[in-house]
Parts: C-alpha cells; structure tokens; sequence
C-alpha cells in the first residue's frame, strides 16, 4: 500500500479529554508509514494556528473564541478557520472523530470540494438519553441537545466507511440507515507501556502504599452516578472483608473527608505526570471499571481499559460496553451480573479473595488481550484496510 496524506480531524483541546488516545493513533500510522496531519483545538489561542512536526506526523492546533469546557467544536470562528486553512493542502483521506461542527463541517467541505473519501468514526454516544443528559441535565438535552443531536446523526451518511468502538454504536449506525457493510468495529487502542515492567513492590516502597494488602486503582473522572456506585460497593464489602483493600483514585474527586477514611481511600488529586499514573496502575492489583449502566455507558470503549491492561492489572467492571462479550473470550477480570452497587460489591469482595493462580491467569491473558486486539500496532493495520476500502 503507497503513502497516504490523511487528515485527522478531532475537536477535542490539544492534551484534553481523547486528545492522547487519538494522538497514539495518529503516531501508530506515522509509524506504518502514513504522512499524519492531526487537526485539534488549541487549549489558549484565539487567533493563530499552531504547529509541530515530528518524521510523518504532524500536529495542528486551531484557533477558537471560546473559553473553558466551551472550546468543544461549536464555535463558528474555529469552523471557518479550518475550512479556510485546510484549503491550501491537498489530503488522500480524511478520518474525522465524531460529528461535532468544527469537525463535520470542515471535512465534508474538503470531501465535495476536492473529492476526498472521508472515513467517520463514532467514539461517544452524546444525543438521545446519552452524554448530553448525563453532563447537562435534562434542560440542556432537550434545547441544545437536540442540535447536538442532529449533527451526531444528520451526517452520518456521507461517510465513505465507518468505525465504530461499540456494538451499541454499530446497531444504531446500521438502524440510522448506513449500510452494515461499510460499517466495522474499531475500538480505542493502546500502546504496551513500560509501566507493565515496573516491580510492585518497589513501587509501593516510593509512594508508602502497605507492601500485602489488595489495592484497587481508578484513573480519570468519575460522574456522580458512578461514584455513588463504588463508593456505595466500597460499604458493602466493609462489612464483610477481614482486611479492607485500599482504593486509590487517580484525578480529582471530591470525597467526603469522613468517607475517605471509613473506606480506605486515597485521592491523588491530578496528576500531570503520565509517568506517575502508570506507576500508581503498576503498584495496583486492579483496575476499576464502576460505571453505571446507562445509554451512554453501554456505546462507550473507556479508554482506561487499556492502560489498565497494560499495566497488567485485571478489571473489576459493571457490564458496560461490550465488556460481558469480551470476558466470555478472554478472562481479563471480572464483571458484575447488573450495574448497580450490590452486584458491583460482590465481584469486589471475590476479587479481595482470590486464588493467586487465578490472579496470575487473568493478569497474564490482559498482556494477552493487549498484544491480540488493542495494541496500536493490530489497529493501524486494521485502519489502512479500512482506508484502502474508502478509496
């Protein structure tokens, strides 16, 4: 397969939310031997453009008049900006990430008017009951929402090929019309980190975590619901554990001071270092997955799943995504029968009591699972045919 000139258009702030995820992808082509342009939203600059390059990739921030959670792909300035910077260069393929307008917009201008295949992914499931309920109420998913809505689904069909993370995703992209044929699973890779060589014991020595006991790890953001849910498991199992693990939550979270103490937890507060955070992971004994099972907890990939399987930590996981269907395939952990606490505390509870021969099954099928369906290196490959299709 020759060289490709691909687009790859988010409209996510540079180091934000799936910036990371997409920027691995990004290097994974570069590394395949693709020439990668990743279009983002620039975290400060109002007015100019700007750019890196590193071999085959390169990494473009445009300019947006809005501030904070704001800067999300709706200002119209960030839209035409684009369209007019994106006219000087000449692309084989655009891969846009999500229909938000400063992504749609600008890549079906360059697909009709340079005639390029344009190949859409849909990592979030943000109308209809989805993200925009959960973040912003029922208000805000009832105005605003439903634009947010439309441009989720309107577009949908002008894609040459589609990606999708989630067969909940995959149903209702088929169920919006697009034909099943040109629709295919891709989900959010990783790359095999160092972290995963890091000895546990040594690590918890560095950051004075107990030598023997059973440590649970959470990294990122966890909405209301959803840490109800784990801390509301967390009581369940108080009352029946000998020895209570400890639960390290890895970014912000506001906790109850008394709460924190009677459940042994630590919040590290966030963490700039990516260093840091895979060691926390590696010092671990399981990576958490507390999530209720809501619309858009069932169509999303957690990102987090990688890292943690990177890590070599086994998950401990409600049944969201398509997580039950991949733990029939591969015993990468446990995942609970329903979505709610005492379901969620009874896997928790096994989990504290283990075998170590099963521990060590699951920790080493998580290497497994990395090297056979998440690894950067697989999904690339994956990708490249997708692209060939489109052409």
């Amino acid at each position: 397969m020759k060289s490709l000139k691909i687009l790859l258009i988010i409209h996510n702030q540079a180091g934000t939310g799936p910036y990371e995820k997409v920027l691995e992808m990004a290097e994974s082509l570069a590394n395949a031997g693709q020439e990668i342009t990743l279009l983002c939203t620039s975290a400060k600059n109002n007015f100019r453009f700007s750019c890196s390059s590193s071999d085959k990739l390169t990494i473009v921030e445009s300019p947006d008049l809005l501030w904070g959670q704001l800067r999300q792909g709706i200002d119209l300035w960030n839209i035409a900006r684009r369209i007019l910077f994106l006219r000087q260069f000449d692309f084989d393929l655009i891969h846009a990430i999500d229909c938000r307008p400063a992504v749609i917009l600008p890549a079906l201008w360059l697909k009709w008017r340079k005639k390029i295949p344009l190949v859409l992914s849909w990592w979030d499931w943000f109308g209809r009951g989805g993200i925009a309920m959960e973040r912003s109420g029922w208000l805000y998913a009832k105005t605003l929402g439903s634009i947010e809505t439309f441009f989720e689904e309107y577009f949908r069909k002008y894609a040459d090929q589609a990606t999708v993370i989630s067969h909940t995703l995959y149903k209702r992209l088929n169920d919006l019309g697009y034909p099943r044929k040109k629709i295919h699973l891709i989900r959010v890779g990783c790359k095999p980190k160092k972290s995963a060589y890091f000895d546990k014991m040594e690590i918890r020595k560095i950051f004075n975590l107990p030598e023997k006991k059973i440590i649970f790890c959470y990294a990122g953001t966890l909405y209301e619901n959803d840490l109800q849910l784990l801390l509301n498991a967390l009581s369940i199992i108080k009352s029946k554990c000998v020895e209570m693990p400890l639960t390290i939550l890895i970014g912000k979270h506001y906790i109850e001071p008394s709460v924190i103490n009677k459940l042994n937890i630590i919040t590290t507060g966030y963490l700039s270092s990516i260093n840091e955070v895979n060691q926390y992971m590696s010092a671990s004994d399981y990576g958490l997955i507390p999530m209720v099972t809501s619309i858009a907890n069932k169509a999303r990939w957690p990102s987090k799943i990688g890292d943690y399987l990177s890590a070599g930590l086994p998950l401990l996981a409600t049944p969201v995504s398509d997580l039950p269907l991949i733990f029939k395939k591969y015993r990468i952990g446990m995942v609970s029968k329903k979505g709610d606490a005492d379901s969620y505390a009874d896997i928790l509870y096994y989990a504290v009591n283990i075998s170590n021969s099963e521990y060590q099954f699951m920790h080493k099928t998580a290497f497994s699972f990395i090297d056979q369906e998440l690894n950067w290196e697989i999904i690339s490959n994956h990708l490249l045919k997708i692209y060939q299709l489109s052409n």
